[in-house]
Protein backbone atom coordinates (compact mmCIF):
# COMPACT_ATOMS: atom_id res chain seq x y z
CA UNK A 1 0.00 0.00 0.00
CA UNK A 2 1.28 3.51 -0.81
CA UNK A 3 2.08 5.28 2.48
CA UNK A 4 1.47 8.70 0.92
CA UNK A 5 -2.24 7.90 0.47
CA UNK A 6 -2.81 7.27 4.18
CA UNK A 7 -3.33 9.83 6.90
CA UNK A 8 -2.28 9.05 10.43
CA UNK A 9 -3.04 10.40 13.90
CA UNK A 10 -2.14 9.38 17.41
CA UNK A 11 -4.05 8.63 20.59
CA UNK A 12 -2.88 7.35 23.95
CA UNK A 13 -3.57 3.94 25.41
CA UNK A 14 -4.94 3.58 28.94
CA UNK A 15 -1.33 3.26 30.13
CA UNK A 16 -0.30 6.42 28.33
CA UNK A 17 1.51 4.75 25.43
CA UNK A 18 1.13 6.11 21.87
CA UNK A 19 -1.21 4.37 19.44
CA UNK A 20 -1.08 5.07 15.72
CA UNK A 21 -4.44 5.44 13.99
CA UNK A 22 -4.45 4.95 10.21
CA UNK A 23 -7.58 4.62 8.09
CA UNK A 24 -9.49 3.99 11.36
CA UNK A 25 -7.27 1.00 12.23
CA UNK A 26 -5.24 1.17 15.43
CA UNK A 27 -1.58 0.14 15.68
CA UNK A 28 0.55 -0.38 18.79
CA UNK A 29 4.22 0.55 18.98
CA UNK A 30 6.18 -2.69 18.74
CA UNK A 31 9.76 -1.42 18.86
CA UNK A 32 11.93 1.63 18.19
CA UNK A 33 15.37 1.83 16.59
CA UNK A 34 17.69 4.78 16.03
CA UNK A 35 15.81 5.83 12.91
CA UNK A 36 12.49 3.95 12.76
CA UNK A 37 9.40 3.17 14.84
CA UNK A 38 7.70 -0.14 14.11
CA UNK A 39 3.96 -0.50 14.68
CA UNK A 40 1.72 -3.51 14.33
CA UNK A 41 -2.06 -3.85 14.39
CA UNK A 42 -3.49 -4.07 17.89
CA UNK A 43 -5.46 -7.13 16.79
CA UNK A 44 -3.01 -9.96 17.44
CA UNK A 45 -4.49 -12.07 14.68
CA UNK A 46 -3.77 -9.34 12.12
CA UNK A 47 -0.39 -9.07 10.37
CA UNK A 48 -0.77 -5.44 9.27
CA UNK A 49 2.21 -3.23 10.16
CA UNK A 50 3.32 0.38 9.75
CA UNK A 51 6.69 2.10 9.97
CA UNK A 52 7.36 5.76 10.80
CA UNK A 53 10.49 7.79 11.37
CA UNK A 54 11.27 9.30 14.77
CA UNK A 55 9.26 12.38 13.82
CA UNK A 56 6.14 10.25 13.19
CA UNK A 57 6.27 10.58 9.41
CA UNK A 58 4.77 7.49 7.77
CA UNK A 59 7.37 5.51 5.80
CA UNK A 60 5.90 2.13 4.97
CA UNK A 61 2.62 0.24 5.35
CA UNK A 62 1.81 -3.44 5.09
CA UNK A 63 -1.99 -3.39 4.87
CA UNK A 64 -2.57 -7.13 4.97
CA UNK A 65 -5.57 -6.81 7.31
CA UNK A 66 -7.72 -9.72 8.38
CA UNK A 67 -10.52 -7.99 10.33
CA UNK A 68 -13.09 -5.23 9.95
CA UNK A 69 -12.73 -1.72 11.33
CA UNK A 70 -14.04 -1.16 14.88
CA UNK A 71 -14.81 2.54 14.86
CA UNK A 72 -16.48 2.39 18.26
CA UNK A 73 -13.28 1.32 20.02
CA UNK A 74 -11.39 4.24 18.51
CA UNK A 75 -14.06 6.68 19.65
CA UNK A 76 -13.97 5.24 23.17
CA UNK A 77 -10.18 5.65 23.29
CA UNK A 78 -10.45 9.27 22.23
CA UNK A 79 -13.18 9.83 24.84
CA UNK A 80 -11.02 8.34 27.60
CA UNK A 81 -8.03 10.40 26.53
CA UNK A 82 -9.99 13.66 26.55
CA UNK A 83 -11.55 12.97 29.96
CA UNK A 84 -8.18 12.00 31.47
CA UNK A 85 -6.46 15.05 30.02
CA UNK A 86 -9.12 17.36 31.45
CA UNK A 87 -8.99 15.60 34.83
CA UNK A 88 -5.25 16.25 35.11
CA UNK A 89 -5.30 19.84 33.85
CA UNK A 90 -8.47 21.19 35.46
CA UNK A 91 -9.87 21.40 38.96
CA UNK A 92 -13.40 20.73 37.71
CA UNK A 93 -14.95 17.78 39.61
CA UNK A 94 -14.41 14.56 37.68
CA UNK A 95 -18.15 13.66 37.55
CA UNK A 96 -18.84 17.00 35.83
CA UNK A 97 -16.05 16.40 33.30
CA UNK A 98 -17.41 12.93 32.57
CA UNK A 99 -20.98 14.22 32.21
CA UNK A 100 -20.00 16.96 29.77
CA UNK A 101 -17.81 14.74 27.58
CA UNK A 102 -20.24 11.80 27.60
CA UNK A 103 -23.03 14.13 26.47
CA UNK A 104 -21.08 14.70 23.25
CA UNK A 105 -21.24 10.95 22.60
CA UNK A 106 -25.03 10.62 22.84
CA UNK A 107 -25.56 11.10 19.10
CA UNK A 108 -23.24 8.16 18.39
CA UNK A 109 -25.61 5.33 19.30
CA UNK A 110 -23.20 2.49 18.56
CA UNK A 111 -20.57 4.12 20.78
CA UNK A 112 -22.78 5.12 23.71
CA UNK A 113 -23.73 1.47 24.19
CA UNK A 114 -20.16 0.52 25.11
CA UNK A 115 -19.18 3.78 26.82
CA UNK A 116 -17.60 3.06 30.23
CA UNK A 117 -19.50 4.47 33.18
CA UNK A 118 -18.14 7.22 35.40
CA UNK A 119 -17.78 4.71 38.23
CA UNK A 120 -15.68 2.42 36.04
CA UNK A 121 -13.35 5.27 35.12
CA UNK A 122 -13.22 7.05 38.49
CA UNK A 123 -10.36 5.03 39.97
CA UNK A 124 -7.92 5.68 37.12
CA UNK A 125 -9.01 9.31 36.78
CA UNK A 126 -8.57 10.03 40.49
CA UNK A 127 -5.16 8.36 40.40
CA UNK A 128 -4.10 10.47 37.40
CA UNK A 129 -5.26 13.64 39.16
CA UNK A 130 -3.44 12.74 42.39
CA UNK A 131 -0.19 12.30 40.45
CA UNK A 132 -0.55 15.91 39.25
CA UNK A 133 -1.35 17.30 42.71
CA UNK A 134 1.59 19.20 44.25
CA UNK A 135 3.13 17.46 47.28
CA UNK A 136 2.55 18.99 50.70
CA UNK A 137 5.58 21.26 51.27
CA UNK A 138 7.85 20.58 54.24
CA UNK A 139 9.05 24.20 54.38
CA UNK A 140 7.38 27.59 54.59
CA UNK A 141 9.13 28.59 51.36
CA UNK A 142 7.24 27.23 48.36
CA UNK A 143 5.32 28.39 45.31
CA UNK A 144 1.59 27.86 44.95
CA UNK A 145 0.61 26.71 41.43
CA UNK A 146 -1.68 29.14 39.62
CA UNK A 147 -4.44 26.52 39.37
CA UNK A 148 -4.75 26.45 43.17
CA UNK A 149 -5.10 30.21 43.45
CA UNK A 150 -8.36 30.20 41.47
CA UNK A 151 -11.89 28.97 42.04
CA UNK A 152 -13.55 26.39 39.81
CA UNK A 153 -15.02 29.31 37.87
CA UNK A 154 -11.50 30.76 37.48
CA UNK A 155 -12.11 33.62 39.91
CA UNK A 156 -9.37 34.89 42.21
CA UNK A 157 -9.17 32.94 45.48
CA UNK A 158 -5.67 33.59 46.88
CA UNK A 159 -5.80 37.03 48.49
CA UNK A 160 -2.87 37.41 50.95
CA UNK A 161 0.64 35.95 51.01
CA UNK A 162 2.99 37.73 53.42
CA UNK A 163 6.16 37.11 55.40
CA UNK A 164 6.01 39.08 58.65
CA UNK A 165 9.39 37.91 59.80
CA UNK A 166 11.77 35.03 59.14
CA UNK A 167 9.91 31.70 58.97
CA UNK A 168 6.58 33.41 59.61
CA UNK A 169 4.29 33.24 56.60
CA UNK A 170 0.57 33.91 56.28
CA UNK A 171 -1.62 32.51 53.51
CA UNK A 172 -5.18 33.79 53.28
CA UNK A 173 -7.78 32.39 50.85
CA UNK A 174 -11.19 33.76 49.89
CA UNK A 175 -13.04 34.71 46.73
CA UNK A 176 -14.33 38.26 46.28
CA UNK A 177 -17.88 36.99 46.66
CA UNK A 178 -17.02 35.28 49.94
CA UNK A 179 -15.32 38.41 51.25
CA UNK A 180 -18.25 40.61 50.27
CA UNK A 181 -20.70 38.33 52.06
CA UNK A 182 -18.45 38.23 55.11
CA UNK A 183 -18.04 42.01 55.30
CA UNK A 184 -21.78 42.55 55.02
CA UNK A 185 -22.65 40.19 57.87
CA UNK A 186 -22.97 41.27 61.48
CA UNK A 187 -22.15 37.82 62.91
CA UNK A 188 -18.64 36.39 62.59
CA UNK A 189 -17.66 32.93 63.78
CA UNK A 190 -14.08 31.64 64.03
CA UNK A 191 -12.57 28.20 64.24
CA UNK A 192 -9.11 26.68 64.10
CA UNK A 193 -7.89 23.15 63.56
CA UNK A 194 -4.33 22.10 64.32
CA UNK A 195 -3.83 18.36 63.82
CA UNK A 196 -4.84 18.54 60.14
CA UNK A 197 -2.50 21.40 59.32
CA UNK A 198 0.67 20.83 57.30
CA UNK A 199 4.05 21.01 59.05
CA UNK A 200 4.83 24.39 57.51
CA UNK A 201 2.04 26.06 59.49
CA UNK A 202 0.52 25.80 62.93
CA UNK A 203 -3.18 25.90 62.13
CA UNK A 204 -5.91 26.09 59.54
CA UNK A 205 -7.96 29.07 60.66
CA UNK A 206 -11.46 29.76 59.32
CA UNK A 207 -13.83 32.69 59.59
CA UNK A 208 -17.43 32.12 58.62
CA UNK A 209 -20.89 33.53 59.19
CA UNK A 210 -24.51 32.50 59.24
CA UNK A 211 -26.63 32.68 56.13
CA UNK A 212 -30.19 31.39 55.78
CA UNK A 213 -29.83 30.58 59.49
CA UNK A 214 -27.27 27.89 58.67
CA UNK A 215 -23.52 27.51 58.99
CA UNK A 216 -21.33 24.68 57.73
CA UNK A 217 -17.69 23.85 58.36
CA UNK A 218 -15.59 21.76 55.97
CA UNK A 219 -12.37 20.36 57.36
CA UNK A 220 -9.30 19.59 55.27
CA UNK A 221 -7.05 16.57 55.37
CA UNK A 222 -3.37 17.51 55.70
CA UNK A 223 -2.42 14.82 53.20
CA UNK A 224 -4.52 16.43 50.46
CA UNK A 225 -4.96 20.05 51.48
CA UNK A 226 -4.99 21.62 47.98
CA UNK A 227 -7.60 19.19 46.66
CA UNK A 228 -9.79 19.73 49.69
CA UNK A 229 -9.69 23.48 49.10
CA UNK A 230 -11.02 22.94 45.59
CA UNK A 231 -13.83 20.71 46.89
CA UNK A 232 -14.55 23.25 49.60
CA UNK A 233 -15.03 25.93 46.97
CA UNK A 234 -17.85 24.09 45.28
CA UNK A 235 -19.91 24.52 48.44
CA UNK A 236 -18.59 27.87 49.67
CA UNK A 237 -20.37 29.98 47.07
CA UNK A 238 -23.50 29.63 49.18
CA UNK A 239 -21.78 30.33 52.50
CA UNK A 240 -19.78 33.20 53.92
CA UNK A 241 -16.34 31.75 54.21
CA UNK A 242 -12.68 32.63 54.59
CA UNK A 243 -9.70 30.37 55.26
CA UNK A 244 -6.13 31.01 56.31
CA UNK A 245 -2.95 29.10 57.10
CA UNK A 246 -1.35 30.68 60.16
CA UNK A 247 2.14 30.17 61.62
CA UNK A 248 1.15 30.25 65.32
CA UNK A 249 -1.63 30.97 67.83
CA UNK A 250 -0.45 34.30 69.18
CA UNK A 251 -2.85 37.18 69.71
CA UNK A 252 -0.66 39.35 67.46
CA UNK A 253 -1.23 36.87 64.64
CA UNK A 254 -5.00 37.08 65.00
CA UNK A 255 -4.78 40.88 65.05
CA UNK A 256 -2.79 40.73 61.83
CA UNK A 257 -5.52 38.60 60.24
CA UNK A 258 -8.20 41.13 61.12
CA UNK A 259 -6.06 44.03 59.91
CA UNK A 260 -5.63 42.28 56.57
CA UNK A 261 -9.37 41.71 56.34
CA UNK A 262 -9.99 45.39 57.07
CA UNK A 263 -7.54 46.33 54.31
CA UNK A 264 -9.29 43.99 51.87
CA UNK A 265 -12.62 45.54 52.81
CA UNK A 266 -11.28 49.03 52.05
CA UNK A 267 -10.11 47.84 48.61
CA UNK A 268 -13.68 46.65 47.94
CA UNK A 269 -15.18 49.95 49.29
CA UNK A 270 -16.67 48.03 52.21
CA UNK A 271 -16.12 48.03 55.97
CA UNK A 272 -15.05 45.18 58.24
CA UNK A 273 -15.53 46.61 61.70
CA UNK A 274 -15.51 43.54 63.94
CA UNK A 275 -13.09 44.03 66.86
CA UNK A 276 -10.85 41.18 67.98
Amino acid sequence: MNSSSSTISFVLSQKGKPLLVMDDYVFRLNKTTNITKYYRCENRDCTATAHTDLNNVLLKVNANRSHVIELEKKEIRIFKQVVKERATKESTPIPKIYEKESTKMISKFSTIAILPSQREMSSSLNKARRLQTPPIPDSHIFDIPYLYTRTIKNKEFFCVDKFIKRKTRFLLFASNKQLKLLFQNSIVLMDGTFSTCSKSFDQVFTIHSIKYEQCKIYLMNKHNIYVRISIFLSYSIYMRYWIGLLPDRKSSTYRFVFEELKALAVQMNLVFSHPL
